[in-house]
């Protein structure tokens, strides 16, 4: 029941974050997904998707870093 509850909350966040005007705030949104999802492959032990969102938080975490630099 938790397991399922954790995939129903990735779901969520991930459709919340494509509703988002804001980049920044789509990225910080996604990556609260990627965690929640990781979380949910790892007990379920799908591990192609555990690395796509590893890949992801990677992404989200590096686009977040150069968004909050000034541009030259």
């Amino acid at each position: 029941m938790v397991i399922t509850a954790l995939g129903w909350l990735g779901t969520l966040l991930v459709l919340v974050s494509y509703t988002q005007p804001n980049v920044t705030r789509l990225r910080q949104i996604s990556l609260a997904a990627s965690v929640v999802l990781i979380t949910f492959n790892l007990l379920l032990g799908i591990w192609s998707n555990c690395a796509l969102e590893v890949a992801l938080v990677g992404i989200n975490v590096q686009q977040l870093k150069r968004s909050r630099v000034p541009a030259h």
